[in-house]
C-alpha cells in the first residue's frame, strides 16, 4: 500500500467511525436467480471468462524456481506450469500430443513430463524428446509434437494467463489499473506458498466471490469467529475498472493514532473474474473459483495461504498450520455451507431476483461488471 493510499483510507475510515456508516452505492439492485443457475449463462462465463479469458491463477510463490511445476484444472483444461532452467515461467495444456493423455499431475521437480500411456517424454520447455519405437514415427517431425503452450506472464507477483493457446496479449496493466502501484508494494514475488487446498462445493462458482465482496454479514454469519476481530461497518469499497477492493476495518483500528494503518485492516482485492486475493497483516491468502462444466450448481474451490518467509522451525510451521486451518474451518463450515444451501434456495421459486444493498457496493460492482463482459447489460 503506498502512503497515499494509506492516508486516504484512514481518513475515510475515520470518516464512517464518527458517523457509524460505511461505503454506500447509489441505490439497491437486483441481480436475477438466473445468472447463478442457467446453463446457457454459464456456458457463455466458460467460453469466455475461463477459455479465451485472462486469469490469475496464484502468485509466483507457486512455481518458485526450476524446475519446479504443478497442474491447475481450469473449468475441465489441464494445464501445466513450470519453471524452466533459465527460470523463465511457461504453461501449456497438459495434454500428450500423441494420444492425449495427461502428462502430469499434482506437484513436482523432476524435469520430464513422460505420458504414462506410451511413454512419449517432454522437457521443461514442452518439448518433445523422446517417443518409444522412434522409426513408427519418424516422418512427423519432433518440432511439431511439443506440449502446446499457452500465454502466461508475471506482474507484481501475480500469474496470468490464458487457456487459450491463441491468445496474444495476456497483458494484465488494464486489468490490474489504479492497484497495480498498491498491489506492487506488498511484494508478492518474495513470499512462500505455505499450502493449498481444494475442495468441491455444491454451488455456483459466483457465490464464492460473494462471499468476499462485503462485511455486511460478519455480525451474524461470524458471530464466534470474525466479529470480534472485524467491524461489519466502516468498510471501503475501491474499483478500478473490473478490479475491485474491499478494505474491512479490525477492531483494534481505534487504537491506530499516528501508527502505521495496515495491523488494523484486512484488504480483499477481487481479480476478474474469479479470484480473491487476501493481503492480511502478516500473510496472504488467495480464494479461486472454478465452475465445474455443464453445471451451475458445482464449483471447485482452490485456497492458497502464502507466508513471508519459508517457515524454519516447528513453531513456525504450527502458527502458519494453524492460521491455514482457522481459514478453512471459517470459510468452509460458515460460508460455504451456507452458500450451498443458498444455491438450493434458487431453485424453489421464492425469488427472481437476488438483492444488494446500497451497502453493498462490491457486489454490485462484481456482478455489473460479469453482466457487461458478457454483453448482459440490460438482462
Amino acid at each position: 500500500m503506498t502512503p497515499d493510499s494509506e492516508a486516504d483510507l484512514i481518513r475515510r475510515i475515520r470518516a464512517h467511525m464518527a458517523a457509524g456508516t460505511t461505503d454506500m452505492a447509489p441505490a439497491p439492485y437486483e441481480n436475477p436467480v438466473a445468472m447463478y443457475t442457467s446453463r446457457d449463462v454459464l456456458a457463455q462465463e466458460l467460453d469466455i471468462f475461463f477459455q479465451k479469458g485472462l486469469l490469475c491463477v496464484g502468485l509466483s510463490a507457486d512455481v518458485p524456481a526450476s524446475p519446479e511445476w504443478l497442474t491447475h484444472d481450469i473449468a475441465g483444461r489441464s494445464i501445466i506450469l513450470v519453471r524452466d532452467e533459465r527460470g523463465v515461467l511457461r504453461a501449456f495444456l497438459n495434454v500428450c500430443r500423441h494420444r492425449g493423455a495427461p502428462v502430469a499431475e499434482g506437484r513436482g521437480t523432476f524435469r520430464r513430463f513422460t505420458c504414462p500411456y506410451h511413454g512419449w517424454t517432454y522437457d521443461l520447455k514442452g518439448s518433445l524428446v523422446a517417443r518409444p519405437t522412434e522409426e513408427g514415427f519418424a516422418a512427423i517431425d519432433k518440432c511439431e509434437m511439443g506440449l502446446t503452450p499457452l500465454p502466461v506472464t508475471e506482474k507484481n507477483g501475480l500469474i496470468f494467463l490464458s487457456c487459450d493457446p491463441k491468445r496474444t496479449d495476456v497483458s494484465p496493466d488494464e486489468r490490474l489499473g489504479g492497484a497495480a502501484e498498491d498491489i506492487a508494494a506488498f511484494d508478492l514475488d518474495t513470499y512462500y506458498r505455505f499450502g493449498t487446498r481444494t475442495s468441491g462445493r455444491r454451488m455456483n462458482w459466483k457465490l464464492v466471490v460473494d462471499t468476499f465482496l462485503e462485511a455486511y454479514h460478519l455480525d451474524k454469519l461470524h458471530s464466534k469467529s470474525l466479529a470480534p476481530m472485524i467491524h461489519s461497518l466502516f468498510a471501503v469499497w475501491d474499483d478500478w475498472g473490473v478490479i475491485g477492493r474491499l478494505t474491512a476495518a479490525r477492531k483494534s483500528i481505534s487504537e491506530i493514532g499516528d501508527g502505521p494503518l495496515a495491523p488494523h485492516i484486512t484488504q480483499l482485492y477481487f481479480l476478474f473474474p474469479n479470484t480473491v486475493l487476501i493481503y492480511q497483516q502478516d500473510h496472504v491468502e488467495t480464494f479461486q473459483a472454478f465452475p465445474k462444466q455443464g453445471s451451475p450448481d458445482e464449483a471447485d474451490i482452490v485456497v492458497s495461504l502464502y507466508c513471508p518467509t519459508k517457515p524454519e522451525t516447528d513453531s513456525e510451521t504450527r502458527h502458519w498450520q494453524n492460521n491455514f486451518d482457522l481459514l478453512m474451518n471459517v470459510t468452509g463450515d460458515e460460508d460455504f455451507a451456507l452458500c450451498e444451501k443458498i444455491q438450493r434456495g434458487f431453485y424453489t421459486g421464492a425469488q427472481s431476483h437476488v438483492t444488494y444493498g446500497r451497502n453493498e457496493p462490491g457486489l454490485q460492482h462484481y456482478h455489473r461488471s460479469i453482466k457487461a463482459a458478457l454483453g448482459l447489460d440490460g438482462a
